[in-house]
Formats: C-alpha cells, structure tokens, sequence
C-alpha cells in the first residue's frame, strides 16, 4: 500500500508540475499581449 500511495503522489507531483509550467505559459502569452498595455500585471 505505501509503494502505490508514493507512485500516486510522484504521479500526482509531476502533473502539478506540468500544470504550474503551462500555466506560467499562458501567462506569459497573455503578459506578452497585454504588454504594450500594462506592464505591472506582467510582474515586471
């Protein structure tokens, strides 16, 4: 049972990963069109 819970839990932190990194992706999309806009939002 703990060799299954900690398989889940590696899979479960790499999707989060994976998910932070898209995320911040996008975002840096949507900071790269509204940059001309407003920088402050882009956190720079």
């Amino acid at each position: 049972m703990g060799e299954k819970k900690n398989l889940f839990n590696s899979l479960l932190s790499r999707a989060d990963v994976t998910n932070r990194r898209s995320l911040f992706l996008v975002n840096q999309i949507i900071c790269n069109q509204k940059y001309i806009i407003s920088r402050v939002n882009c956190g720079l």
